[in-house]
């Protein structure tokens, strides 16, 4: 299991839904939140939601792939410029819920800017397997974890 280099239990936050079993599309999925979590400005959304707190956050849903690199946007108000952590500390664990599978850690993030409406980090996840998947992001002194599906 990782072990962040820093005090990772600031900010924890998971909601879910138990949605059937056998497929990747039923599993624990994580859902909008009640009340609606909303950034601070002047980050927007056009689908979906946003997920977190002003620690740490995501825009949900996300549809991942089995064994493909592919893109993770993550907000948060502490990361403002760019410029001067242009490679955030950010760390990224999976583990699979409905199976036997590796864990997974993603590092080496980097930045975006302009993405819904102010600066985000950026990390390439590659999930192994397909399952119902729980994915937890370390950043500084704050922690996220929410569930998704992964297809093949």
């Amino acid at each position: 299991m990782y072990k962040p280099l820093f005090a990772a239990a600031a900010v924890v936050l998971s909601q879910t839904l138990f949605a059937g079993a056998g497929s990747p599309a039923a599993c624990l999925t994580t859902l909008p939140p009640s009340p609606s979590f909303i950034p601070p400005k002047p980050y927007t959304a056009s689908e979906g939601f946003w997920f977190g707190t002003n620690a740490l956050w995501v825009h949900l849903p996300i549809k991942l792939t089995a064994g493909q690199g592919q893109k993770l946007f993550v907000w948060s108000e502490d990361y403002k410029d760019p410029r001067s952590e242009p490679k955030p500390a950010m760390v990224v664990t999976g583990r699979r819920l409905d199976g036997g599978s590796r864990p997974f850690i993603a590092q080496h993030a980097t930045n975006v800017i302009n993405i819904a409406g102010g600066p985000a980090m950026l990390i390439g996840v590659t999930v192994p397997e397909a399952g119902c998947w729980e994915l937890t992001v370390f950043y500084r002194d704050a922690t996220l974890s929410f569930i998704v599906p992964v297809e093949h």
